[in-house]
């Protein structure tokens, strides 16, 4: 099965995710004034970097997302990986806040 890419980039978007929400910022936002013109969630960063090599990822711009949001960088051929599945995957954890890396499988 080729889900290791798919698996490595919802990963990858998840710990982005993770790594906006950290209690400093969370104390700062609740003190400002909301504004009455919200800004969209961010894109997923942008990725570069040869396939099956560890990406190099750009910092994001805009609000990060509230939802997990998942970018194949190599879509799969194979099926869709079940519950039970063996999986084998690399991941890039960057910080949304900060565009550094705070973690790597690679």
């Amino acid at each position: 099965m080729r889900i290791s890419p798919l698996v490595a980039c919802g990963l990858a978007a998840l710990s982005l995710a993770a790594a906006g929400c950290s209690e400093e910022e969370t104390d700062k936002a609740s003190e400002e004034k909301p504004s009455a013109e919200q800004q969209p969630a961010a894109a997923p960063p942008e990725t570069s970097g040869e396939q099956r090599s560890k990406p190099k990822v750009a910092k994001p711009k805009g609000r990060p997302p509230k939802k997990l949001v998942v970018r194949d960088l190599i879509p799969g051929k194979g099926g869709a990986a079940a519950s039970g599945d063996q999986l084998k995957v690399n991941y890039v954890g960057v910080s949304f806040a900060t565009g550094k890396e705070f973690d790597s499988s690679f």
